[in-house]
């Protein structure tokens, strides 16, 4: 049985008089590569206790302690436990195993790895681990914490092989998700090599973070091949002038039974979209894609249109998430969605410019249905520098399921009478708009389509310079003949204004006057029932002392009763 002794002086190096004596300590272990002594760690149980205070009312539930605020608290009430401590045995002796499991996940994610950047997650918890044998116990008793693993260096798996076993092992056979980053691609090879002695690893899920043109070799592919057999979600950062990529991409799809795949290129001028889709005949089981890289025209061999070169042999209308932000032509982006008919969601970011002719071409040699209709989409994003990009894009197509919608442009009123059409069904419950120059006739045209939704739930509308206007058109509403208000969004739960952007001084005035008029629309005492109950508001470039002091505001004009809520300062 572990004991911890008053008499056991600090370990030389730690400044016993500072008030983060345990951030000091715990950094001390991550960056010794050797067990800690004894003294160590008993001094180590007793900063623990500087860092968390256990004496929580018996009512606490354990979601609570794991919250971040409510860990703040515990701290700021009780400066040093040290005085407290009789006897030879700590109080985590006694202290419930599923509480210290949640303390030791909130560290994880929270804490450790957040103050530390030498370390990793697992590394972390093996810090933890090394305090107590009761804390080992809980720990390995716990494989929910190993089945996410991230090496930050190759260190963690090539210096001590038998470290990484041990962290596999714990793990349980559980659907195992690796996350690799490393500044060399070379290394990135290294750091999967150990894994080769793992065959039938329950490896689900793959991240490597910053590769270079190296990582696409055969040798990680060799690795990938020997371990894995269950390999579900790829997530790859990398460099489309590696020539290795595509036969990469190849061997991933015939070795392994892929359903979700996410590419980042680097340099997107240089990737050659069609040999990279050509292997996606190969990948049955696929049902999830993004392709995302920097923000410039797919390149094509010899001019071929991209729409043409998904119609190849690989079956599209069984995905159901497609993400491309590579600068699609939006009528080839058309295309797209017509081939992939089963798409739940999808998303199409920066259309690409085209030009008048390059349009009138286009148009005139469309193969698809005049009308295409997918059955079974619920969500779908554009974003595009021209209203009539989306027009082009939208005009003949049919969502009769649409739920959300999301539209960046500069506004046009050429759009509204499309974006009214979508949303004439009575699933849709959710639309984003970022819109820019609001005339008074855009206005009106806006307000006349969100009146057709009435089973809008949640609104954001974003870097609208007409806040006044709309909300006096949209939210003010009339009175019947009994005097009582008619609720014009009788399902709306959430307003997002985005962004209350403010360098200093106060709340601006129309931000003010928004939150006044929609917080009494909603709960204003005549309303027959309840209407609106969020209002979220984001907060840029501002300190947290203007924050509160903007919070204040917002609250005294808001009615009696109605929340606000705030999305996390940035």
């Amino acid at each position: 049985m572990d004991t911890d002794t008053d008499s056991l002086q600090p370990h030389v190096g730690l400044d016993s008089s500072s008030t983060n004596i345990q951030e000091q300590f715990f950094e001390l272990l991550i960056r010794s590569n050797a067990p800690p002594a004894p003294p160590l760690l008993a001094y180590g149980r007793r900063s623990f206790l500087h860092y968390l205070d256990f004496s929580v009312p018996s009512n606490t539930e354990l979601h609570e302690l794991a919250s971040s605020n409510e860990l703040s608290e515990f701290i700021e009430r009780r400066a040093s436990l040290l005085g407290h401590l009789k006897g030879f045995f700590s109080p985590l002796r006694r202290f419930p195993p599923e509480m210290l499991g949640h303390i030791f996940a909130f560290c994880r994610d929270n804490s450790l790895a957040a103050n530390h950047t030498v370390c990793d997650e697992q590394h972390a918890l093996m810090v933890l681990g090394n305090v107590c044998s009761r804390w080992r116990a809980v720990l390995r008793s716990m494989p929910e914490l190993w089945s996410d693993l991230h090496f930050s260096t190759p260190a963690m798996m090539t210096r001590n092989a038998a470290v990484t076993q041990h962290l596999l092992g714990l793990s349980r056979n559980r659907p195992l998700s690796l996350r690799i980053s490393t500044p060399t691609g070379e290394d990135a090879v290294d750091c999967m090599a150990p894994l080769q002695r793992f065959r039938g690893l329950p490896l689900t899920s793959l991240t490597v973070e910053e590769v270079q043109e190296i990582v696409m070799g055969l040798p990680l592919l060799w690795t990938l091949r020997t371990v894995v057999d269950k390999l579900e979600t790829l997530t790859m950062v990398v460099t489309a002038e590696d020539s290795s990529f595509s036969h990469f991409v190849f061997g991933v799809m015939e070795f392994c039974t892929l359903s979700e795949l996410s590419i980042s290129v680097v340099d997107s001028k240089a990737f050659d979209f069609e040999s990279f889709l050509e292997y996606f005949r190969f990948a049955p089981s696929l049902r999830r894609l993004a392709i995302k890289g920097d923000v410039a025209p797919l390149h094509v061999e010899d001019h071929t249109d991209v729409s043409s070169v998904f119609c190849s042999n690989f079956a599209w209308h069984q995905l159901t998430t497609l993400t491309i932000n590579m600068g699609v032509p939006a009528l080839e982006a058309r295309d797209i969605l017509c081939l992939c008919t089963g798409l739940e969601i999808a998303t199409f970011s920066e259309l690409a410019d085209q030009s008048e002719e390059e349009l009138e071409e286009r148009r005139g040699r469309i193969f698809f249905p005049d009308i295409c209709t997918l059955s079974s989409l619920r969500r779908l994003s554009l974003t595009s520098g021209s209203s009539i990009h989306c027009c082009d894009l939208l005009e003949r197509m049919s969502f009769p399921k649409l739920e959300s919608l999301t539209l960046d442009l500069d506004t046009s009123l050429d759009v509204f009478p499309i974006v009214l059409d979508l949303v004439r069904n009575s699933r849709f419950h959710l639309l984003h708009l970022n819109l820019c120059q609001l005339d008074d006739l855009a206005i009106d045209e806006l307000c006349s389509i969100l009146m057709e939704i009435p089973s809008l739930e949640t609104l954001s509308i974003e870097h609208c310079d007409a806040y006044d206007e709309l909300i006096e058109k949209c939210f003010t509403y009339p009175c019947s003949e009994d005097g009582l208000p008619l609720l014009r969004f009788p399902r709306l739960r959430t307003f997002i204004l985005d962004p209350l952007s403010v360098d200093s001084g106060d709340c601006p005035s129309n931000v003010l006057k928004l939150v006044e008029s929609l917080s009494h629309y909603a709960g204003g005492s005549a309303t027959p029932c309840p209407v609106l109950g969020t209002i979220r508001l984001p907060f840029y470039r501002c300190n947290a002392e203007e924050e509160t002091r903007f919070k204040q505001q917002l609250a005294s004009v808001c009615a009696d009763g109605f929340n606000l809520e705030y999305l996390p300062l940035s």
